[in-house]
């Protein structure tokens, strides 16, 4: 069976990508004598909110694929997209949050940088729910094989 659909090493690529940006730049932020960027209490909440709704959305696919009643077609492309989009967003903004926090770990025993860092890295570990949670409800949107359709059509 050829695997079509976002990869997981895909979405590891791109947050590695991110992270590595986000370092540099974070790092030239700081070099210049600005304040250091900071992840609000309320993004790790909203991103667990955004790995389960991810979830939610693709359950009954869940429930197709294990023998229950047919889903839309159109509904399951569009969970599909939605997933695989996610998916790319968590992975960016992991490797932000990532970034940031890497930017800052030289000094996180000054003022409030290890506030600071605690809180991008528990917004990272939420991004990473959400790529989780994107490529688990991906799984759930792949069609079992029709029995009754014909092979060599």
């Amino acid at each position: 069976m050829i695997e079509t659909g976002l990869r997981l090493r895909t979405s590891l690529l791109v947050a590695l990508a991110a992270s590595v940006t986000s370092w540099l730049l974070s790092r030239w932020w700081l070099s210049e004598g600005r304040a250091a960027l900071q992840a609000p209490w309320l993004a790790p909440v909203l991103l667990l909110v955004m790995a389960g709704a991810l979830l939610v959305v693709a359950w009954p696919l869940r429930r197709y694929r294990k023998g229950g009643r047919p889903v839309d077609p159109l509904r399951a492309a569009r969970v599909l997209a939605l997933c695989q989009a996610a998916a790319l967003t968590g992975a960016v903004v992991l490797g932000l949050y990532l970034g940031h926090a890497g930017a800052l770990l030289p000094d996180v025993g000054f003022g409030q940088y290890g506030e600071r860092v605690l809180r991008l890295v528990l917004a990272a570990a939420t991004a990473a729910s959400v790529v989780v949670a994107a490529h688990v409800g991906q799984s759930w949107c792949r069609v079992r094989d029709d029995p009754d359709e014909d092979p060599e059509r």
